[in-house]
């Protein structure tokens, strides 16, 4: 009996070890297919960012018949444009592995934590779905306030001017930012608001989104001609509760019309037909100073230029100064407009050109009392010698009483 129950365990034990040998040959045999996260781009993400997700699938066993992996939609995560929520691979050979990528879009509100991204996927020897399923750094950058834009009416002004200034100010982070504190910081300037304090405040700019806010200032007239720089002072917080303080800059542009006058100054010509000097003033009547001035004169068939050249440099003008040129002409008639063109910039280098008509009175002998018989003056002598006479007459008559 004893060698039966001997028997029937060694029998027991040959067909448990047989057993284990099926089975051990059977896993063996049967795929193994494994599929985790290799990497995503970037690292980490900002929230309303766009990454590439690549899964690794990795085959352990033998050859699989077919490998599909679906991607599972769920806050914040989401499938980028075009891209397809289900994909597929042929079989792997056993030890090999492939990569597949997912484009994922990362919404705009996701908050600033570690979520987990899911995948299904399954092969056909394992036609249950497997889940995947690995975390996803998600990093807000924080706020980022700019001034985008800025616009001045009018572009260009001069000393004591209005000036209304409206900054577009642009929400460039991923975070709602509050209480967001506009201060122009004029204390250096010679700038100041007009209708209201140098401070405004906005209650909420979104992410993405601009908010507009306006000032009028005035320019002193002692403001210089060029162009200013004004700080602006922004101080806000971010949804989270962080609080910032930067400093932006617009400028205010200080200029004029430039105001030219040119006038005859003086003259050596004393008649038609015979040469002289002309010199020119040119005045700056306005509150820029001007540079690279250059004086053309013009020959018409009144006159003729006999110069050297017909053009002077005369160089800077500052405002409210002057200087001269003189021309040599010789007048073919007697009413003569002189033709000037005067080229010159601003303190901006913009250029400009001036064109004056310049009258010259030419005039005859007869009208300066030289030449011919001088009727006038001769008649001024003769009643002074008439007087003379008289007065000597009656002294003498005087005389000749006294002495009888």
């Amino acid at each position: 009996m004893i060698k039966n129950m001997f028997v029937k365990k060694l029998l027991f034990l040959a067909v448990v070890v047989l057993l284990l040998a099926v089975n051990a040959s059977a896993a063996k045999q049967s795929p193994l297919v494994t599929a985790d996260i290799l990497k995503y781009e970037p690292s980490p993400v900002e929230p309303g960012g766009i990454m590439e997700v690549y899964v690794s699938i990795t085959n352990d066993g033998t050859t699989s018949e077919a490998f599909e992996i679906e991607f599972v939609p769920e806050f914040p995560f989401s499938l980028g444009p075009g891209e397809d929520e289900l994909k597929k691979l042929a079989a792997l050979p056993r030890g090999e592995n492939a990569v597949i990528k997912f484009w994922v879009l990362v919404d705009s509100k996701a908050p600033s934590e570690d979520r987990d991204i899911k995948f299904n996927y399954r092969y056909s020897s394992a036609p249950n779905w497997i889940q995947l399923q690995s975390p996803i750094a998600i990093r807000s950058t924080g706020a980022i306030l700019n001034i985008e834009e800025y616009n001045t009416i009018p572009a260009i002004s001069k000393p004591g001017d209005l000036v209304d200034v409206e900054l577009i100010l642009r929400n460039n982070g991923n975070l709602d930012i509050r209480n967001i504190d506009v201060a122009l910081d004029l204390d250096e300037s010679k700038f100041a608001t007009i209708g209201s304090g140098t401070s405004k405040r906005i209650s909420l700019i979104k992410a993405g989104l601009t908010e507009k806010v306006k000032f009028t200032v005035i320019a002193d007239t002692s403001a210089e001609i060029k162009v200013h720089s004004v700080p602006v002072n922004l101080k806000f917080r971010d949804s989270r509760g962080t609080e910032y303080e930067e400093v932006a800059k617009f400028s205010l542009v200080m200029g004029s019309e430039p105001e030219l006058k040119a006038v005859v100054d003086s003259t050596s010509i004393s008649s038609k037909g015979r040469p002289g000097t002309v010199t020119l003033k040119v005045i700056n009547m306005g509150i820029m100073d001007l540079k690279y001035l250059n004086m053309r004169l013009i020959t018409t068939d009144q006159y003729a230029v006999l110069s050297a050249s017909n053009e002077a440099y005369i160089g800077n003008l500052d405002s409210d100064d002057f200087e001269t040129v003189d021309f040599i002409i010789k007048p073919e008639s007697k009413d003569v407009q002189l033709k000037a063109i005067v080229d010159f910039k601003d303190p901006y280098n913009k250029e400009y050109q001036r064109q004056f008509l310049l009258p010259l009175r030419v005039f005859t002998s007869a009208e300066l009392g030289q030449g011919g018989f001088n009727w006038f003056g001769t008649i001024v002598v003769l009643a002074i010698l008439i007087g003379l006479g008289y007065w000597y007459y009656r002294r003498r008559k005087k005389k000749k009483k006294k002495t009888q």
